[in-house]
């Protein structure tokens, strides 16, 4: 039987890090081998509509330096294509952004949060769900964001918030959605610290420089959350379409 890839969706847009490494060292340092494929969502946005005719296993959406609420052509193309994966029963998860996309697509809202939420926090579970099987609540996550959902699209399900934003994880139907980062690590999180540090001085995040660095040398490991995440990639069948 032929085999059936991820659809890796990359909307990241920026140089300073890059998804798909991230993604490929995540699944490294998982011991998980599957099958996927980058898709560039922006450069290549005139494929969306008709990206779910092709045999994926699943939609792994990634976290973006846009914002939903800016609503350019490529947005609306991703939005579009999860409410048709949602109407075909097909799994998408959705990271940070993604995670906004999946809200937003579904009929809630996406807004501009009062401060930034920069570094490992723990995030509390409100409910179940299979991909958060293994997962304690409190679990320590890698959070940078300055956006969020600050209302859930009708019919999802509450999974999760954190002291500081209140829809963590969602789902509804076959779209998951995780406002935090679990393909990272505290190293990865210490690298973008260091390369905003005057974006977060200016934000009145940390008062200084070495507010911050003291700070970076505080991060939790945060495998429970990449859990959540290995859970999704385990639970898809690599072997056969979803849609025709």
């Amino acid at each position: 039987m032929p085999v059936q890839p991820l659809c890796v969706l990359d909307l990241l847009d920026q140089g300073v890090i890059s998804f798909a490494e991230r993604f490929e060292s995540f699944l490294q340092a998982e011991d998980l081998q599957i099958p996927y494929e980058i898709i560039d969502g922006i450069r290549r946005k005139d494929e969306l509509p008709t990206l779910l005719k092709q045999p994926w296993a699943g939609l792994l959406i990634s976290g973006s330096v846009h914002s939903v609420y800016e609503q350019s052509d490529w947005i609306q193309a991703v939005e579009s294509l999860i409410r048709e994966a949602h109407a075909n029963n097909f799994p998408v998860f959705g990271i940070c952004f993604g995670h906004q996309l999946i809200a937003s697509a579904l009929g809630g809202q996406v807004s501009k949060a009062p401060q930034w939420e920069f570094g490992t926090h723990p995030v509390y579970l409100t409910g179940s769900h299979p991909y958060l099987t293994g997962v304690e609540s409190g679990v320590w996550t890698s959070q940078t964001h300055q956006d969020h959902v600050s209302e859930l699209p009708p019919g999802a399900e509450h999974l999760g918030l954190s002291y500081q934003t209140a829809h963590q994880i969602l789902a509804c139907g076959s779209c998951f959605g995780v406002q935090f980062h679990p393909e990272y690590t505290p190293e990865t999180l210490r690298y973008l610290g260091q390369q905003r540090v005057q974006r977060f001085i200016d934000a009145q995040l940390f008062h200084s420089p070495e507010h911050l660095y003291i700070y970076l040398d505080t991060l939790m490991p945060v495998d429970g959350a990449r859990q959540i995440l290995r859970n999704f990639l385990l639970s898809l069948d690599y072997e056969e379409a979803v849609l025709a």
